[in-house]
C-alpha cells in the first residue's frame, strides 16, 4: 500500500536541513522556519526546488536499498525505483545509465512479452518503457 505522503529532507547549500513532504496530489510542503513552524507549500517538488538553488532532496526511503537485497522486478515499488535512480546517480553513473538501470529493474530486462498478457497495460512495463524513453531522449535519441 502506498503511503499517504512521502517524506523528505531538503538539504540546502548552506548546510541547513528542512523537513518536508509530497502529497499524492503532487503538492509539496517544507517547514523552512522550524522555530515558528512556518512552511512553504508549492504545487510540486520541482516548483519548490526552483526557490532553493543547489538544494538536495533526501527521500525518507533511500535507506531501503542500503544493506538490503536488490529488489526483483516483481517486488520493486515506485519508491524503491526512485531510490535506485538516486543511488545510481550518486555513484557517478550518468543519468542516462541510471535511467536504463532503473528500467531494467522495473521490467526485469523484459522490454516486451514477459507473459503478463498485456505489456501495454502492465505497470512494470509502462515504468520501464517511460524510463527508457527518457534515457533515449537525454542521450540524443540514441537507444
Amino acid at each position: 500500500m502506498t503511503a499517504f505522503t512521502r517524506g523528505f529532507r531538503l538539504h540546502l547549500a548552506d548546510g541547513q536541513v528542512f523537513d518536508g513532504a509530497v502529497f499524492p496530489s503532487g503538492r509539496t510542503i517544507v517547514v523552512d522556519d522550524p522555530e515558528y513552524g512556518l512552511a512553504t507549500v508549492t504545487s510540486s517538488l520541482e516548483v519548490l526546488l526552483q526557490g532553493y538553488h543547489r538544494a538536495r532532496v533526501e527521500w525518507d526511503d533511500e535507506a531501503l536499498l542500503d544493506g538490503q537485497p536488490r529488489p526483483t522486478a516483481d517486488s520493486i515499488t515506485s519508491d524503491q525505483l526512485d531510490a535506485l535512480l538516486l543511488k545510481a546517480a550518486r555513484a557517478d553513473s550518468s543519468r542516462v545509465a541510471a535511467l536504463r538501470e532503473a528500467a531494467s529493474v522495473a521490467d526485469g530486462g523484459r522490454e516486451n512479452d514477459c507473459g503478463c498478457g498485456g505489456c501495454d497495460t502492465c505497470a512494470q512495463h509502462r515504468i520501464g518503457r517511460e524510463l527508457r524513453r527518457r534515457a533515449d531522449e537525454q542521450d540524443g535519441g540514441q537507444p
